[in-house]
Order: structure tokens, then sequence, then C-alpha cells
């Protein structure tokens, strides 16, 4: 209710809501740009969003203790802030010292005297308050005495970072989506309802409870009651749980509409089959098999593209296909006219996009299968890879026609252009910083890209397989344990971890499964080499890594999956998962879960 009247501009029932309910928003559409906003000290952007903010005093003091154009807004907002313990302070003691730093005093003088905030500063903390004070009437600004063995930036950042950590964003309209959520859940449950009433009656008429071994024993009336089904109370709630209906205990973020998510506390490598997703018959022909296959972020999804053109979601516990999704229990699929390349999800894990053999992008809302926007014309030739900005309003695509390219979600155009690889591209990430992009190719090379400016900045070649000849580079992905460091998959029998620093490293050479190598390219240095010890059919096809970085994991030609261990630097596990060609792997981002696809038109679910 809050959300609704905050984007309706009912500002006065937003208030008396909030303060009489004790209950606060909290959410920003984009917490990058929020952390962004604070950073270049965008203060006539970032006041009206903290006024709606319930947060620790404390950080707010800090905020405050700093702009020019905070001078425009008056001290309207200074003295609308509803905030909690511990930020208050923190927020408004550095917008005062910003604005003493522009001398912008008379401003200064009105925020550190006439807002509650800095009258709760003035008793509680009285050596802060005066130390403002002395700084104010000062004729000169010594930034050296206002920061404290820090600077701006370091203070903008670390307030940026300690407020990005209260709030959060959500899908808009959310009393609506609620509405609607409940009208549908009602109707299910009236089914459901209907159906208990039935089986009720069934019990009463030809069923036997068993109360001691809590079994209900189906009998045939007719047949002086021989059984003919015995299922167990727990098998038979289950039933009422189909659907997508949550088992009793989950816990539900109503206001997110997810439902909570248990993490594994340790990484580790699959040994087990779980499930095999095969083709439907009924829609799958000879090219039936997957192409790409994603877990969703918040891992509620499991998502696969195929050669004919559909993308599916699918139940990675029960290892069927979502029919709570109501376009997919009606048989109508998210699907291109050309085979789907890859996939990628935004990373509130509410919106995907797909790339297709005929160059073609689109982005769908995935618990409709509604298509959003779609790019004709994102390639001239197939789209091999797909990735969402962090703030999901660009979309980064790789490609056969030998480019990378970023298209801007909401007009639908071409934004950017990385041209410099002479064959096909294959892969391509941004860094975790979001200021660079990196490519991998088919040409034997991996490029690192200025994200502004499209400037090629580095160009490096992992080491070439035992025959000499440059071998196409599959994938590249982020390494969790260091953000300086990134894992190359190229098609050898070894996969890399390579740094984009050009320092130098420890040589080290241990045993043949794995290598320490100091190898300097034209940029970037490889700092470990995993190898499947293989000199002939062993070449590496796709790779992937655990959440938290403790395994490394691999698919070969030989149809073998590889468990690298980055802590013992060892092959820790080797099993064949599929009778023909593996084409993929993806990891689940919480639990350790591991999903392959193969040309035998199945997707494999492997557990420890």
């Amino acid at each position: 209710m809050l959300q609704f009247c905050n984007e309706n501009s009912l500002h006065q029932t937003f208030q008396t809501l909030q303060s009489e309910c004790q209950v606060s928003l909290n959410t920003v559409d984009s917490v990058e740009t929020f952390i962004a906003d604070i950073n270049s000290g965008r203060w006539d952007a970032i006041l009206p969003q903290v006024a709606q903010l319930k947060l620790p005093r404390n950080k707010l003091e800090d905020l405050y203790e700093q702009t020019r154009k905070a001078l425009a807004l008056g001290l309207v907002w200074f003295k609308a802030l509803k905030l909690g313990n511990g930020y208050e302070i923190a927020l408004t003691s550095h917008i005062v010292l910003e604005m003493i730093e522009l001398r912008e005093l008379d401003t200064a003088r009105a925020i550190l005297r006439q807002t509650q905030v800095m009258g709760v500063m003035k008793q509680e903390q009285p050596e802060r308050y005066l130390r403002l004070e002395h700084l104010l009437v000062r004729t000169y600004f010594d930034p050296n005495e206002a920061y404290q063995e820090s600077t701006k930036e370091k203070r903008r950042a670390q307030i940026a970072q300690a407020l990005a950590a209260e709030v959060t964003v959500v899908p808009p309209s959310r009393l609506m989506a609620l509405i609607g959520q409940a009208l549908k859940w009602q109707q299910h449950q009236g089914r459901k309802v209907l159906d208990a009433v039935l089986l009720i009656n069934e019990v009463a008429e030809e069923y036997r409870i068993l109360r001691n071994k809590m079994l209900i024993v189906k009998v045939d009336v007719e047949k002086d009651f021989v059984p003919l089904e015995v299922v167990s109370v727990e098998s038979l709630c289950a039933r009422f749980f189909l659907d997508g209906l949550l088992p009793p205990g989950t816990q539900f973020d109503l206001f997110r509409g997810t439902a909570a998510m248990k993490q594994d506390v340790d990484d580790l490598y699959p040994t087990t089959l779980s499930h095999t997703i095969k083709a439907r018959n009924a829609y799958f022909g000879t090219k039936s098999h997957a192409e790409y296959a994603r877990f969703s972020p918040d891992g509620q999804f499991l998502i696969s593209c195929s050669m004919d053109g559909f993308i599916e979601v699918w139940d990675y516990i029960s290892g069927k296909l979502k029919k709570d999704l109501q376009y997919q229990a009606d048989e109508t699929f998210m699907m291109h006219e050309e085979a789907v390349l890859c996939v990628d999800f935004t990373r509130d894990s509410e919106m995907i996009a797909s790339g297709s053999q005929d160059g073609k992008i689109k982005v769908w809302r995935i618990r409709t299968g509604q298509c959003l926007r779609r790019l004709e014309r994102a390639h001239s030739r197939g789209v091999t890879s797909v990735s969402f900005s962090r703030d999901g309003s660009q979309i980064l695509s790789t490609s056969f026609d030998n480019t990378a390219r970023i298209h801007g979600l909401k007009s639908g155009k071409l934004l950017k252009e990385f041209r410099g690889h002479s064959y096909y591209v294959n892969d391509a990430i941004f860094t975790s910083d979001g200021t660079r992009v990196i490519t991998a190719s088919s040409d034997g090379t991996v490029k690192v890209w200025d994200l502004k400016t499209t400037d090629c900045l580095q160009t490096f070649k992992p080491p070439p397989p035992l025959k000499g000849t440059d071998a196409a580079v599959n994938s590249v992905h982020l390494y969790p344990k260091n953000t300086d460091h990134i894992i190359v998959c190229n098609r050898t029998s070894s996969i890399y971890v390579m740094t984009l620093q050009g320092q130098n490293l420890l040589k080290n050479m241990l045993e043949d499964v794995i290598t320490f190598i100091l190898w300097h390219g034209d940029a970037g240095v490889v700092v470990k080499s995993f190898s499947s010890g293989k000199k002939e059919g062993g070449d590496f096809l796709a790779a992937c890594v655990s959440p938290k970085g403790e395994w490394i994991y691999c698919v070969g030609e030989d149809r073998n999956l590889y468990c690298f261990s980055n802590q013992s630097g060892k092959l820790e596990h080797l099993m064949k998962v599929h009778e023909k060609t593996v084409i993929g792997l993806t990891h689940h981002p919480h639990r350790n879960l591991l999903a392959t696809y193969s040309e035998d038109c199945t997707m494999k679910l492997w557990k420890p």
C-alpha cells in the first residue's frame, strides 16, 4: 500500500500510513543508481528518496555532515526526514561538510542549527557538533581536518554502501500484482478445497484410516474391502501442493513475490543424479536438445532454450515443467522462429533475454510469458550470448558476426559496438565494477574493452594446445574469490584462471593434474591451469564455477564432468554424465546443484 501511495503521488497518505503503521517502504528504483548518485554528490536526487526511508540515525548523521544543490531544496527534505537511529547524524553531518567546503555557509548553518537531527547530535554528541560549528566559522576549509584521515570521495562511498544495505529493489505496482495473485490463489484454493471435500467423502465411504500408522488405505467396497492403494498422509498432503503451491512452513515474501531460498553452507561437488529431464516428443523432433540452460539469480527457476525455438521454465526440484506458470500450463511457450542459442536473467529474476540463430533478441517477463521487447536486427548472424547489465537497462550480446554489442532495453536501439575480433565472438561479460566488457572469441583471444569508449584495452591469448594452433575460447566467467580474476575456457584440455593485472606471479610446478603457470601475453597473466590430463579426447567444451568459487566444473568432449578443487589444486571427481556430446552446464546460485545438457535430448540435474 505504501508503494501504491508513493507511485501515485499520494504523499500525505503515504506519510500518515507510514507513521501510524510504523512500517517503512525502504525501496529504491535502482540500488546501483542510488549508490552512483551518492558517490557523485547528487543530493537533489538523493534527499527526496532518503526522506521516505526509515534508516538508522547514525548513518544519516554521517551523510548530513556534506551541496550546492541542497540550497535550492531549502530545508524541506531535511525537516521531512523520518529515519531511525543510526543514519540521520551520518547523513546530515556529511552534507554539512560538503556545503562548508563549497562555502554555502548559510545553508550549512541552517541545517546545523534548525534541523531536529542536528539538535539530537548537539545533545548526544556535543564534541562532534562543536567541531562542525568550528569549521563553519572558519574563513578557510581544510579537507584533511574536515574529513579526518579520509577524503570526500571515500566518505561518500562508505555512506553509499551503508545506505545501500538498508534498501532494496522490488517490482513496481506490487499491490495490484498481489491482488491479482490473491484472486488466482482464491480460485486455485476453491478448486483444491472442492477436491478435498470429495476426498473426505471418499474416505468416509471407501477408506479406512489407520491412525497408528498414519496411512490411508483405499479399498473396494464391493469386494469385501480388498485394499487397492496405500498412501502415506505425507504423500496425500503433497497432492494439495502441486502446481506451484508451497509446502507447509515455507517462508514467503509477499511483497517481493518469492519464497525464501535455502543456501547450502559449503560448496560440494555433485556425485548423484537427481533428475533427468527429457524432451517431450509432442513438440520436439530430432533437433529438440537444449542449446543453453540457466538458473535464475534467485534460484527459483531453471530455464532452457532449444534448437526448435522453444524456451521452457522447469521446476528443478521435481524435474518437471513449471505448470504454475499459466502460459506453460496452457501449452503456450516463449519461443523464437529459429533455434534459441542463449538466455540470461535480470538480477531480480523477473525478466529474461533470449538470442536466436537469426540474429534476433527477445525480452520476456518470465511469470507471464509476455514478450516485452523484440530486437529484430540485434545482429546480422546468430546471437551466441546475452547478458543484462547490473541495473537491467542494457543487454550485452555477442554473435557469429564477429562483434559484441550493447542494446538499450527501453529504446531497443543499438547503443555501442565492440569490433576487433577476427572470428566468432562466443561469450561476453561485464566486469564486476561494470566499467569494462570482456569478450571470448573463436579467433583464440580474450579482449577487454572500455565500456564507455568501446576502446580495446587488452588482448591476450590463453596458452595454445600441444598441437600449437590457436584454440577457440568458448567462455569467460567472473571468479567469485577474486574480482580481478576470470576463468577462461578454451577448446583445450586445460582451463585457466587469469588475472587482468600484469603483476609478477610465483612460478610453481605441481603434479600433472594442475599446473600453476607464470605466463605473460600481450596483457594478462595465467594464474592457474586445471588439466584433464588427456592428450587426446579430453578437450573442454564448457565450464562453470560454484557459487563460492571452491570448485571449477568442466565438461569435456569425452562426455565426462571434471570437478576441480580450487583449494587442493586437484581433480577431485570425474564422472560420465551423458551418452552423447555434452553441450553445456550451469550451477544453481545457492545450492549444490548442477545441470548438464546434451545432444542426447536430456538435461540432467546432479547433486552431492
